[in-house]
């Protein structure tokens, strides 16, 4: 799963048509939050020599019952996409990603719903 780029800075403004200026955890309230996640899930991802979004995407499927449905814009984001299903987590990996998951979402209330629309 690849993202443009963008970079880290907090006054950091999307391109018109960025569907990521409409989603709360890009809200400067949770910029720092999900920053400091991030910085924590990296070393993690390198561990498992994957990219930040086959991590995520290993940590989904890993849970019993639940589907991860990743989209790809092209044939290269598919390929790594389908890489996720390589990465084997321990029960101390999943333990370590939900702590690191709970820095952004113990902020957020019960809407399940993620986007201003």
């Amino acid at each position: 799963m690849i993202l443009p780029k963008f970079t880290e800075a907090e006054d950091h403004r999307f391109e018109e048509g960025d569907h990521r200026s409409r989603n709360r955890l890009f809200k400067p309230e949770n910029f720092q939050r999900v920053q400091r996640a991030l910085s924590k899930l990296r070393p993690l991802a390198e561990e498992k020599r994957a990219s930040l979004g086959q991590l995520a995407l290993a940590w989904i499927i890993s849970h019993a019952g639940v589907c991860a449905i990743a989209g790809a814009r092209n044939t290269d984001q598919a390929v790594e996409n389908a890489g996720a299903a390589n990465i084997s987590l321990s029960d101390d990996d999943l333990t370590r990603l939900d702590e690191i998951g709970r820095l952004v979402t113990d902020y957020l209330d019960d809407d399940p719903v993620m986007w201003d629309f």
